[in-house]
């Protein structure tokens, strides 16, 4: 039974999307079942909040998974993370982008990277405020080993969705500007991550590329 769940649930969340947006699994806290029922499901992006269970997951499922790291990374565990996972999304201050351009020289690699913003100032998130942008753009032109794919960022938790579509549309608004205003050679921008169980569809309005849902493709919720 779980199995035709999970597989419905992810079959009605693909209806709602453009092909243009790409569904990443947030599999933090599920079963090794579970998780293999959304691969079956052929939803191969994976996301993971914690290094530790990320690496773990890792070694116990198909190498054709793109893991995603979507959590506070801290700079002493990225090590773990350079030539492993698909995409870092969190990429949250610059101590922690010139770590990972870093360890990424150490082991041959280019890591691929979202910058995180936390454009409702919200004091609990992680993330760069939008005043930022020009100090993260100079330090990202000294990285020759990050590949810059994009941004991220969450809306508050609430149920007023124009709050919600506000911060998206800011965010969309720095992804075009990015474009518009920086031509480095380590920016290859494709990705605007943004939208969750709760709000996934008001991020698709506003123009999301990746959205990060885990919820709702394993309960039907939308918490």
């Amino acid at each position: 039974m779980g199995d035709k769940m999970i597989k419905d649930n992810i079959g009605n969340v693909l209806k709602t999307l453009p092909d243009s947006t790409k569904l990443i699994a947030i599999t933090k806290y599920r079963k090794d079942e579970e998780i293999q029922e959304v691969i079956d499901a052929g939803v191969l992006d994976l996301g993971e909040n914690r290094v530790q269970e990320l690496t773990a997951k890792m070694s116990r499922f198909s190498p054709s998974v793109r893991w995603h790291f979507v959590g506070h990374l801290q700079r002493n565990k990225v090590k773990d993370l350079v030539g492993r996972v698909h995409l870092i999304h969190s990429v949250d201050s610059l101590r922690l982008l010139r770590k990972i351009d870093q360890e990424s020289a150490k082991a041959e690699v280019v890591t691929a990277i979202l910058i995180q913003f936390n454009i409702a100032k919200e004091p609990q998130k992680y993330g760069f405020s939008t005043e930022d942008l020009s100090e993260v753009m100079a330090v990202l032109k000294t990285c020759d080993h990050v590949v810059l794919k994009g941004v991220m960022a969450m809306a508050p938790h609430t149920t007023d969705t124009a709050v919600q579509r506000e911060v998206f549309r800011k965010l969309k608004e720095i992804y075009d500007r990015i474009i518009s205003d920086y031509d480095l050679k380590n920016i290859a921008m494709d990705t605007l991550s943004m939208g969750m169980s709760n709000d996934y569809a008001i991020a698709v309005e506003e123009g999301s590329t990746a959205v990060r849902i885990g919820t709702k493709l394993f309960t039907g919720e939308e918490k």
